[in-house]
């Protein structure tokens, strides 16, 4: 079975093209520009993981 996944570059059209049935999932993303060195491979895996059940409500971290 194929999903389809839209990304958007703000919350407001994710959330439009969340409610459109054109996707199974519509993600928002920006791009953000800091200074410093690069994230860890850790660090990076432990942001891009499923919520804990603790977290698991939008807000809650």
């Amino acid at each position: 079975m194929m999903s389809h996944l839209i990304l958007a570059t703000n919350d407001g059209a994710a959330a439009v093209l969340g409610r459109s049935n054109l996707a199974n999932i519509a993600l928002s993303f920006s791009l953000r520009y800091v200074r410093g060195p690069l994230p860890s491979e850790e660090e990076l895996a432990m942001g891009l993981e499923p919520r804990s059940a603790k977290h698991s409500r939008r807000g809650d971290h």
